[in-house]
């Protein structure tokens, strides 16, 4: 699990790749990330994922994570 604003303002984390394995993510767990990628392996939001768990920072769906 992530934790809800677990890497708030964070701007030295350039990306992160999730796995399937993450069953919930908190509201706004990246907001403030200004220049994070997010890899994630699944290829939709899971149900136990917050609406705005992103912080509104780009994803890039079905990966294997960054190349």
């Amino acid at each position: 699990n992530i934790g809800k604003w677990a890497f708030y303002e964070c701007e030295s984390l350039k990306s992160i790749y999730i796995p399937g394995s993450v069953a919930n993510i908190g509201e706004q767990a990246f907001l403030g990330c200004t220049s994070i990628k997010i890899y994630v392996s699944a290829h939709f939001k899971p149900d136990g994922w917050a609406a705005d768990w992103n912080g509104y920072n780009p994803v890039e769906w079905g990966s294997l994570g960054p190349r």
